[in-house]
């Protein structure tokens, strides 16, 4: 009795854990984009690139960050019906919008915006986490639905065996793969920033540092030309003097595989680094 009902309290914590990410998702996003349209910060760019595939647009700028002074590009991805080619021959000067991040503790979310297109809410993000929640809710009822077609509330019959309620681990395996994955999402979706995101603002907001690598190996993730993701430790000074050693992955970083490196830091937290190639 004590494994089943530990099962059912786990599969029921992490649909709560489902929900909770996908409200305090739809929150940050809807806080973001709210700020992006009552007080955005406008940012000269110049139209380098136009390209349509399959119903898509995807719009190439380069900009010079105020903070910085470096030149970077942006590329937005948009549908055909959002937007007026026309609008945007390469060559021309647009305005890009992003949020003043001035006395903001922590960066959660940093969308960055195209002249002459809507502020809209991350549809891909609220489809993955309500269908997490459909999952969640679904393999918590269904479980217990098998509880109580067996009477396990009130007989002995066991969670795994040849005669319980799973006849092989298999499944229980299976299922503890899925959850594992689904626990590292989880964790990184509601303490960490996303990664496009914080590339965003750190090149609006980062500072420059020339780092040493003290030690990399390759990670198992590859991008799709094939190369592996380096994993580095590297130290750094801050423009305050301050001593910082942080960790970085980077597909980038395993191309040259030099010992020092151009980076961007977060001066709120200068253990936030992204791989700067100039």
């Amino acid at each position: 009795m004590f494994f089943k009902i530990i099962y059912l309290i786990i599969l029921g914590l992490f649909l709560l854990a489902f929900i909770y990410n996908f409200v305090q998702s739809l929150i940050r996003d809807k806080k973001a984009k709210k700020a992006l349209k009552e007080n955005p910060i406008a940012v000269k760019s110049t139209v380098r690139d136009v390209q349509q595939v399959k119903g898509r647009v995807y719009i190439s700028v380069d900009f010079n960050s105020s903070h910085n002074r470096l030149l970077f590009s942006e590329t937005f991805e948009l549908y055909e019906g959002d937007i007026k080619l026309e609008d945007y021959p390469i060559g021309k000067e647009v305005e890009i919008y992003h949020n003043d991040m001035e006395g903001v503790e922590k960066v959660r979310n940093f969308p960055v915006q195209l002249q002459g297109t809507k502020v809209k809410l991350e549809k891909g993000l609220l489809f993955l986490n309500s269908a997490l929640i459909f999952l969640g809710a679904f393999v918590l009822g269904n479980t217990l639905f098998m509880y109580i077609q067996a009477k396990a509330f009130t007989t002995d019959i066991p969670l795994v065996g040849e005669n319980g309620l799973y006849s092989n681990y298999f499944y229980m395996l299976l299922m503890f793969v899925i959850y594992f994955i689904l626990t590292n999402y989880l964790v990184a979706s509601i303490v960490d920033t996303p990664k496009s995101e914080l590339q965003n603002y750190l090149k609006f907001y980062g500072n420059v540092a020339k780092a040493r690598v003290i030690t990399y190996k390759f990670g198992r993730n590859k991008n799709a030309r094939g190369v592996k993701e380096s994993i580095i430790t590297l130290e750094f000074s801050t423009n305050k003097g301050e001593k910082v050693e942080t960790k970085l992955t980077s597909f980038l970083y395993t191309e040259t595989q030099e010992e020092y490196i151009d980076i961007l830091y977060d001066p709120k937290n200068p253990k936030t680094v992204v791989y700067l190639r100039q």
